[in-house]
């Protein structure tokens, strides 16, 4: 890529927990970046809370800065509604662009830097869950490590999550290469006794640095959780293994917790509410 002519970047933005935000130099790493230096730049994140809403930290600055070496010309980066349908469209400089494109999208998302923390989290998803109106690539197990990461920060210590999240192309992307070594990494994770564990993990590179800080993030969600139910049908057996409690509907879960437990408060909320890193995990 670096020996082309003309060097177009074209991506989406919105909040990530590893970046901060999608969109811009993320296009390039990592995006067309080697293994290993993903895995370097991604490893940077590791921190005890998410970088959701960030946009000043060594992660961005990196894929900045590569953007500038490889001489990137342009970038076209979009803003979509919940419908998946395009609001805005920034062009230009790869930086000054993307830059423009986060601050729009801080205007009209308003993310949220406090929020009031309930005894049980019912998360949903927003996705299609039909196979006639699936997207290009429909949701699995890891688009919904964000959600899980999302439902620990609105959850109070030793309280209770729902997740109601159909993996509908199974735990990964069925074209990915790594689908098999990042679930192992996620099921030997799920075996660890805490999240410092999983921690040293990631610090020896058991688990790799482009995936190791959301799985640490996962683990401290499970951690600091009574009880996790996890509404699917599809991938039942794989969060069985990794010790989740599964269910066919949220109102049986709901049952389930609810029956112990008669007076908790209670957020409601969708994968992709817009938090930040200010809520503390």
């Amino acid at each position: 890529m670096a020996k082309a002519n003309i060097k177009i970047g074209v991506g989406g933005i919105g909040l990530n927990p590893i970046s901060g935000y999608s969109g811009g130099g993320k296009i390039i790493l990592p995006g067309v970046a080697d293994y290993y230096s993903s895995c370097l730049n991604h490893k940077m994140s590791l921190a005890e809370n998410p970088r959701y809403g960030e946009v000043n930290h060594p992660t961005r600055k990196e894929m900045d800065e590569v953007v500038e070496m490889i001489g990137l010309d342009m970038i076209v980066n979009v803003l979509l509604n919940s419908n998946g349908v395009i609001t805005d469209i920034f062009v230009g400089h790869p930086v000054e662009a993307y830059e423009n494109g986060v601050k729009t999208y801080q205007k009209q998302n308003e993310p949220l830097k406090e929020v009031k923390k309930a005894d049980l989290t019912l998360m949903v998803q927003t996705s299609p869950t039909k196979p006639e109106i699936v997207p290009a690539y429909p949701p699995n197990f890891f688009s919904a490590m964000d959600a899980i990461i999302k439902a620990g920060m609105l959850t109070n210590e030793d309280g209770f999550i729902i997740l109601d999240y159909e993996c509908l192309s199974g735990f990964f992307h069925k074209n990915c290469p790594s689908c098999k070594v990042c679930q192992a990494y996620i099921l030997n994770a799920a075996k660890s006794k805490s999240s410092t564990d999983v921690l040293q993990m990631v610090s020896r590179e058991k688990i790799h640095g482009w995936i190791g800080p959301l799985i640490y993030w996962m683990s401290k969600v499970k951690e600091k959780i009574r009880r996790f139910v996890w509404v699917n049908s599809l991938i039942d057996k794989d969060l069985k293994k990794m010790n989740y409690d599964v269910e066919k509907n949220v109102s049986k879960a709901l049952t389930k917790i609810l029956r112990d437990n008669k007076k908790i408060t209670v957020n409601i909320a969708t994968h992709n509410i817009p938090l930040t890193s200010k809520i503390r995990l």
